[in-house]
């Protein structure tokens, strides 16, 4: 839910950033203990679930350039529009 819900409604997408670290943490903690109790035969489920967290992490991080690279656009657009620029 928080990988998926926060950039699709537009309120705090940073937090898919935030939850996809998070996921990504637990997963290669609950691998390392499966290896060190000897069940690395079940590890599939967590390395779906860290690649998933990879990529949710990814995508976070791609929403969060787009807003920021329009907000920039904006602030420089208007700075144009409010006086020319030097050269």
């Amino acid at each position: 839910m928080g990988l998926i819900v926060p950039p699709m409604i537009g309120i705090a997408p940073s937090l898919s950033l935030v939850a996809g670290i998070g996921l990504a943490l637990i997963q290669v903690g609950e691998i390392s203990r499966h290896f060190n109790r000897g069940k690395a035969k079940v590890i599939g489920v967590n390395i779906v679930l860290l690649a998933l967290a990879g990529a949710g992490i990814g995508l976070s991080v791609i929403w969060l350039e787009i807003a920021v690279g329009k907000a920039t656009y904006h602030l420089s657009l208007r700075r144009c529009l409010i006086r020319p620029p030097p050269w």
